[in-house]
């Protein structure tokens, strides 16, 4: 039961375990919303302008991520070794470096973007191109992660979980936006 502020955010929190991306772009994305709803700002224009940025942050964080050791691959025959990771069971092989995949994924879909954007195309979409594009993109990277620490439900990481609903319910916002126009 949910007897606390303290509780509920526990348990709001608990399907976020290992999504540490995801949590902030969750909390980014409702922290720009009220933002926008406050300012009486065109929340579809403030999110295309967003849109772009995301991934270009998200392409020096992940470059972070592979200097700092954490999110790293799986052992692979070709890759980094890290000797002093803080978490062993990094170290001593050899791994790939899925960090520096996803982060080549993002400058690519921040270029992406910022043609879309600075072209006038697809207005008032940006923010599903880009949710669209990096959730299956995540999907499939997790497969090459090799730090099970961030949790797992069934045969996928949380992160995963987070993809599908993502993706899930792009499609049912895209439907319904259908069905409200016909």
């Amino acid at each position: 039961t949910i007897s606390s502020f303290e509780d509920f955010l526990d348990l709001a929190m608990f399907p976020f375990g290992g999504g540490v991306f995801y949590g902030g772009l969750g909390g980014g994305a409702l922290a720009a919303w009220l933002y926008a709803r406050h300012k009486h700002k065109n929340k579809a224009l403030y999110a295309d302008l967003l849109a772009p940025a995301i991934p270009l942050f998200h392409f020096f964080g992940r470059i972070g991520c592979f200097l700092g050791g954490c999110c790293y691959g799986v052992e692979a025959p070709v890759g980094f070794v890290y000797t002093q990771n803080p978490i062993e069971q990094a170290n001593g092989v050899v791994r790939f470096p899925v960090q520096l995949v996803e982060s080549a994924f993002n400058l690519l879909l921040f270029l992406v973007l910022y043609y879309l954007l600075s072209r006038g195309l697809l207005k008032g979409r940006l923010i599903f191109v880009y949710l669209l594009s990096y959730a299956p993109a995540r999907f499939i990277l997790e497969f090459f992660r090799g730090d099970t620490y961030r949790g797992f439900l069934g045969v996928f990481s949380t992160s995963q979980w987070i993809s599908l609903l993502i993706v899930a319910g792009c499609l049912i916002f895209f439907i319904y936006e259908k069905i409200r126009k016909s």
